[in-house]
């Protein structure tokens, strides 16, 4: 039973500091806001005490059930743009009002599913600052150290969110910092003696990973919507080569006068201006006018005055489809009322820099070298700990265009032999929304975005949600084992609609450690699965990061060609590849164990056949099949395989009888 919105209050005031909540940073009100079922807190963290560095955070929980909510961390790029601000944008709770002063409800905000944490990230970036002004200069590195650092305290203020399920995400830039924190983060469980971060998977929309290979998809995509002349792109192509996805190293040597030129000029020609500085924001979206008339703010001797100057009433479209472009800007005014900033605790440094979402700070110096490197082999290093990435794309940024997005991500899958899945358009109420790729059964998917700019949650709310909703919620059928222990399912639960919160987890002696919360009727009593103790069986003796059972009828049928056999095998073909440790020309086999009338009478047999040195599954008959790993990649591949070779045998056997 849920408790009542003063009950509720009653219980977070009595429990709120055992349970891990700093009330201090608690938000009351923020100007203009509508009442709402949640909680958010606000404040700063600091990262050197001793330089006197400090990142801001805004942290906002869902109306319901926030402890058994996964927790996002959502990071913006620029580099210097702010997070926190971003949130009012399109993926936290609030919109603001057209006439800037107050705050909408935004119907698809990220929290209806998960906790979110905004940073503002690197030092300059919104209200995060520094007292050493050497630390405006900045980097990947420094910036990466600066989140770790800040994750690690902000966890020690809201302790009870230590161990929930972790997912980063983030637009552009935040390519490279997110992809770099979700190395780290993993690192540092592998290196730590404690289980520290629970990263379950990234999120990136338009992100910058190889940002030489995206200026020239840049200008290939402006050719080809015949916005600037082929002509300028083949001299782009001729003076600019020397790298392609083959041929791309950090080690980048700058690009010639030469090339500069036409590149110039091609973005001068697609948006009918003097200069590249003045197309700058049209890049961000081809098909919509992201020019709002008028000055965000008039401060005048620190003083706001509430009142536009022709702001934001005579903007002309491109095309008028119910997006608001000039969120970011009312953004930018609601954020210098002083008001606002007291009910955030924001610019404790008294600041008389004007806030602005992107690029206010003036001593801002982020490295130009970092921005070239190549960051798939950090998100190869993340696939290959078993943690999903999801990258978005909308179709219409002139910045990271969709094109140059997919071909990094077709490298990406090439050269750790990924499987295409998947490839097929994606739906979003009943109509196509986008185009989808998905390797190995969801490790790696692209997703593009139709008729979105560079910032999808903004551009098509909607669609942002179902993605995000998509990489949060957990799908796969498989018991993986994580540093706390393994993680079991439910009995009756569709895998399909699994969720973390129906997850058991054991501990190395199979003991329960945490349990699903029960559901009202008529749901039943959550039951952790029969199958554990045969899963705790291949955890010991063979070492496994993830076990998988399945019923699939071809494992069935492989047990049923010789009723007596007590081995399945097979030898001289493809698929065999796929089994870890097996080649082309290696014979297979598989123990094949009588079943049983209860799963845990298993556990005897099943311990004899994991004995089998080679093997990585055991088929039971007339039952099904289970599959071991190194992680619930692994097993998801091998376990495909080993039903498509049972199937293959099956078929040869039937048209052999047939003939």
């Amino acid at each position: 039973m849920g408790l009542s919105g003063f009950f509720k209050a009653i219980y977070y005031f009595m429990f709120g500091g055992i349970l891990g909540f700093h009330l201090n940073d608690q938000i009351g009100l923020l100007l203009g806001q509508p009442p709402v079922d949640f909680r958010h807190f606000s404040g700063y963290i600091d990262v050197d005490p001793d330089a006197g560095r400090s990142l801001f955070y805004y942290f906002v929980e869902p109306g319901n059930d926030p402890l058994n909510r996964p927790l996002t961390v959502w990071l913006i790029g620029g580099p210097g743009c702010s997070s926190v601000g971003d949130s009012f944008v399109g993926v936290g709770p609030f919109i603001t009002t057209k006439n800037a002063h107050g705050l909408d409800r935004n119907t698809h905000s990220w929290n209806r599913v998960s906790n979110l944490l905004f940073i503002d990230s690197p030092v300059g970036s919104g209200w995060s600052y520094s007292n050493t002004w050497s630390d405006y200069m900045v980097g990947d590195s420094s910036t990466n150290d600066d989140l770790l650092t800040f994750l690690r305290n902000w966890f020690d203020k809201f302790p009870i969110f230590k161990y929930r399920e972790l997912y980063l995400g983030g637009i552009g830039y935040a390519g490279h910092f997110v992809a770099n924190l979700g190395s780290t983060l993993l690192r540092q469980n592998n290196e730590s003696k404690k289980y520290e971060f629970n990263v379950r998977g990234l999120a990136l929309g338009n992100p910058v990973l190889r940002f030489k290979l995206d200026i020239l998809a840049e200008h290939e995509l402006y050719a080809s919507k015949g916005m600037s002349p082929n002509k300028l792109y083949q001299q782009i192509l001729k003076h600019c080569d020397g790298i392609d996805e083959e041929n791309y190293s950090d080690d980048i040597i700058p690009w010639s006068k030469l090339c500069q030129m036409p590149m110039t000029k091609s973005i001068m020609v697609a948006f009918n201006v003097t200069s590249v500085t003045k197309a700058r924001q049209s890049q961000f979206d081809l098909r919509r006018n992201t020019r709002c008339h008028g000055k965000a703010t008039d401060l005048i001797s620190g003083k706001e005055v509430y009142r536009f100057t022709r702001y934001l009433v005579s903007q002309v479209t491109r095309i008028d489809d119910g997006v608001d472009m000039c969120i970011p800007f009312r953004t930018d005014f609601y954020f210098n009322i002083p008001e606002v900033q007291k009910a955030f605790r924001g610019n404790r440094t008294n600041s008389r820099f004007q806030w602005k979402g992107c690029f206010e700070h003036s001593g801002l110096n982020y490295s130009v070298y970092d921005k070239d490197l190549d960051m798939l082999p950090t998100l190869k290093e993340i696939l290959l700990q078993s943690v999903p990435i999801t990258i978005f794309s909308g179709d219409e940024d002139g910045i990271m265009p969709t094109t140059g997005t997919l071909k990094h991500v077709r490298k990406l899958a090439k050269d750790m032999n990924l499987n295409l899945t998947k490839n097929e358009a994606w739906l979003h109420d009943e109509k196509e929304a986008g185009w989808m790729y998905t390797y190995e059964d969801n490790i790696l998917t692209f997703m593009s975005v139709k008729g979105a700019n560079h910032h999808v949650p903004m551009s098509k709310p909607s669609q942002a949600f179902l993605i995000f909703t998509k990489s949060v919620v957990l799908r796969q059928s498989v018991c993986p084992r994580i540093d706390l222990g393994p993680v079991v399912t439910s009995i009756g639960v569709q895998k399909e609609r699994m969720e973390p919160k129906d997850m058991y987890v054991l501990s190395g002696d199979g003991t329960i450690i945490s349990s699903p919360s029960p559901k009202p009727y008529p749901y039943k009593p959550p039951k952790c699965s029969d199958c554990a103790h045969l899963f705790m069986k291949a955890y010991h003796m063979r070492n496994a990061g993830a076990v998988i059972h399945g019923h699939g009828i071809e494992s069935c049928l492989a047990t049923m060609i010789d009723p007596h056999s007590k081995e399945f095998r097979i030898t001289h073909m493809e698929m065999i590849k796929g089994i870890q440790g097996h080649g082309y020309y290696d014979e297979l086999v598989i123990p094949i164990i009588e079943n049983t009338a209860y799963e845990n009478e298993l556990t005897d047999s099943l311990a004899k056949a994991l004995s089998y040195p080679k093997s990585t599954a055991v088929l039971v008959r007339n039952h099904g099949i289970y599959v071991w790993g190194d992680s619930w990649i692994s097993v998801k591949t091998q376990h495909t395989h080993h039903n498509k070779l049972a199937k293959v045998v099956s078929l040869l056997t039937n048209y052999a009888e047939l003939r």
